[in-house]
């Protein structure tokens, strides 16, 4: 390699060494307003939301209009959506 790779490297390690250590406690600014979609989701509204799609198929099932793959469609959203921390935290390990 070059000197100049060289001398590149070492400035850019040596800047990773010196990042300021309040930045390592700093969550991003992005994660606040996904926690509160999160929340939101699994939580109340989501329960609500739920409740109105189940009804929904209901009132179509009682006017035998409903097609189960949609109905079965619904109920694995709904089992996605309340189940979501838990699938990834599988995946998480």
């Amino acid at each position: 390699m070059n000197q100049k790779a060289i001398t590149l490297f070492g400035v850019i390690m040596i800047a990773f060494l010196c990042v300021h250590p309040a930045f390592a406690d700093s969550s991003l600014p992005w994660e606040t307003p996904m926690q509160i979609i999160l929340n939101a989701l699994t939580g109340t509204t989501g329960t609500l939301l739920a409740s109105l799609a189940v009804a929904a198929v209901g009132l179509l099932a009682l006017a035998g209009r409903v097609s189960w793959s949609f109905a079965g469609s619904v109920l694995f959203g709904i089992a996605c959506l309340f189940g979501c921390v838990r699938i990834v935290a599988i995946f998480n390990g």
